[in-house]
């Protein structure tokens, strides 16, 4: 499961009880991913359990994730607080299966989508076949897409100047908002920025 923080801040707790000890803090625009734990929620289903590997990316301009989870089971997130409303928002399930053909063999190969990178956009944004200029193969990327990358070794970000920019390897895919289905028949075929 993967959740925004659209409150000011959400403390992640060692239990699922607001007297626990608080562990980090996640602030508001946050992304997070529960990382599958055993339980998504807490007995009472007002808790967001993290998994052993749960990740949190604090900005968007981040290279990389933070991992608040270090390797512990059973820590929380309050989902809802009475006086306050929502403190973060399920970002819907898409499909957790994709066919990856591999090189020079004819057979798929499904794999869980969860072990691949994953990018939430939070506004509008394009993914572009050159660097250098708008082309035709250009891609628009709206508000709740989800980018599924097919290979974390090459879906790196790196600088050019002073932006960052996501090298989207060949075979990666885009689910669109709200539904969540895929956007690019057989996924992208060629590489991307």
């Amino acid at each position: 499961e993967h959740w925004k923080v659209i409150h000011t801040f959400v403390f992640v707790r060692s239990d699922a009880s607001l007297d626990s000890e608080p562990l980090a803090v996640l602030r508001e625009g946050s992304l997070l991913c529960a990382a599958k734990p055993e339980e998504p929620r807490s007995s009472d289903g007002k808790w967001a359990r993290l998994g052993s590997q749960a990740k949190v990316w604090s900005e968007i301009t981040s290279d990389r994730p933070d991992f608040v989870a270090l390797g512990r089971e059973g820590i929380f997130v309050l989902i809802h607080k009475a006086d306050v409303g929502d403190l973060i928002r399920l970002i819907p399930k898409q499909a957790v299966e994709f066919q990856r053909q591999f090189s020079g063999s004819s057979r798929g190969v499904y794999e869980d989508l969860s072990k691949l990178d994953h990018w939430v956009v939070l506004k509008e944004c394009r993914m572009v076949a050159s660097r250098e200029e708008e082309t035709a193969e250009d891609f628009l990327l709206e508000e709740g897409d989800v980018l599924r990358s097919v290979d974390h070794s090459m879906a790196r970000i790196f600088r050019d100047g002073s932006i960052r920019w996501l090298h989207v390897p060949a075979g990666s895919q885009v689910f669109k908002a709200p539904d969540q289905l895929p956007a690019l028949a057989g996924g992208l075929q060629k590489q991307a920025y």
